[in-house]
């Protein structure tokens, strides 16, 4: 054979191979018996994967390329106990038809679900999906493979019975896939307070019980709700926020996230001039180990008033027997003021004695009670007020304590009586000490 007749050949064969393809594919989708067996069998897989039944009103075989689905209308899965776990609309089943005839038995190689609602709730140990009783992690259930399932055009409200918060998120996509114990999810979707969609990406290993693994999370001009945020947090109102973080869960527990933050605006409840703070961005940590908790804000820059702070610090530590501190890089006193106002621990008005100086390497320490045990801060070139017509100018000074005794160190001051320069080039040690209701002094 010359070249010419074996590309003829080949085109001979190629044409044929098309022309039985097309038969097939005209012939399965126009007649039943291809599509009631196929579909029989996929109602029997998903069965035996789920451990639920399944109703279907209609199905339609459809192939797209090579590769045959079933077209599943109004697909419904329901527990023993006759409750409805799933209702979708529309769902499509696609079969991987070359697997299939390799091993000798039916193989799945995604599941599209469409339009549906489905309703998360935890109470204790059990989650509930749309008021149903299942196990989603029954490894016996997940001996083979489950294949790409893809949810879309949904939506989904997660609930939390213990807490009583609420979630609705419209998934737009959410891919998922399970091979060789290793569980992989991502997902586009918007929440009920934002209007951008927020991706995830999720990794990880499914045990018996939990889940260990790392979330991605990203958006771009979302707004935070605030009970996604710890319970002792949830004061915060986050205007609309750029977001990236990576969080570790090591036993379905979050053991470890960083990411960074950008908004325009954060409001304090108990801080009265909160619209002030503008323009923010951090990066953001948090470590969980053997319940001692650390969350920390690094390269901090936001605008207060007047005045921008850049590169600032922020370091909060709780340890298990729910003693903890705080540190602060830089801190202006009127924040300081609200802050201790609110919590009741000065009566005074800081900001009174202190106008709008920064307070720097602030540490706090406070035991279970939410007493303060130990402290200590430091301002440079500070205001002090005395008396109306006493202040103190130029103030470099630290001071360090706990409840029970203190010392101030002073490295520089001026003193103004009448706005007239009476000292000047100022220093010393203030020791100070508290017995019953009394306080000594000692310089």
């Amino acid at each position: 054979f010359d070249m010419k007749h074996i590309i003829q050949y080949f085109i001979n064969v190629l044409l044929a191979l098309t022309i039985t393809l097309s038969i097939i594919i005209l012939f399965t989708e126009k007649t039943n018996f291809i599509n009631d067996h196929l579909a029989t069998k996929v109602i029997n897989k998903i069965n035996e994967v789920t451990n639920l039944k399944t109703e279907i009103f209609s199905t339609r075989l459809k192939w797209n390329g090579l590769y045959p689905n079933i077209l599943l209308d109004k697909f419904i899965l329901k527990d023993s106990s006759n409750k409805q776990v799933l209702e979708s609309l529309k769902t499509s089943i696609e079969i991987d038809l070359f697997t299939s005839f390799s091993i000798g038995e039916l193989s799945i190689s995604s599941v599209v679900i469409d339009q549906t609602v489905v309703n998360i709730s935890r109470n204790g140990d059990k989650i509930l999906f749309n008021d149903a009783d299942i196990n989603i992690v029954d490894t016996n259930n997940l001996d083979n493979d489950i294949p790409l399932l893809v949810l879309q055009n949904s939506i989904v409200r997660v609930t939390d019975s213990a807490t009583g918060t609420s979630n609705i998120f419209d998934i737009k996509k959410l891919l998922a896939r399970y091979i060789d114990d290793k569980l992989s999810l991502q997902a586009s979707f918007l929440h009920e307070f934002s209007q951008n969609p927020i991706s995830i990406r999720y990794i990880g290993i499914m045990s018996e019980d939990s889940l260990t693994g790392q979330l991605y999370l990203s958006g771009n001009s979302v707004e935070l709700p605030r009970n996604i945020l710890p319970e002792n947090m949830q004061f915060l109102n986050i205007n609309s926020s750029s977001i990236r973080a990576w969080i570790d869960f090591d036993q379905s527990k979050i053991v470890k996230t960083v990411g960074n933050l950008s908004t325009e605006k954060i409001n304090l409840p108990f801080l009265t001039s909160a619209e002030n703070f503008t323009n923010i961005t951090t990066d953001f940590y948090y470590r969980d180990e053997d319940n001692n908790k650390i969350m920390g804000l690094t390269r901090l820059n936001y605008k207060y008033k007047d005045r921008e702070f850049k590169n600032n610090k922020i370091v909060f530590y709780q340890d298990q027997d729910n003693k903890f501190k705080i540190y602060m890089n830089e801190i202006q006193t009127k924040i300081i003021t609200d802050i201790t106002n609110k919590l009741n621990y000065i009566s005074s008005d800081l900001n009174n004695i202190f106008p709008d100086s920064i307070i720097h390497n602030l540490e706090v320490h406070f035991n279970n009670r939410q007493e303060i045990q130990y402290y200590r801060a430091g301002i440079k070139k500070g205001d002090l007020n005395v008396e109306n017509n006493i202040n103190i100018n130029n103030l470099d000074v630290s001071i360090a304590g706990n409840n029970k005794i203190g010392k101030i160190s002073v490295d520089n001051a001026a003193l103004k009586i009448n706005n007239d320069n009476v000292l000047s080039g100022i220093s010393g040690k203030l020791f100070y000490r508290f017995k019953g209701k009394s306080i000594y002094f000692s310089t």
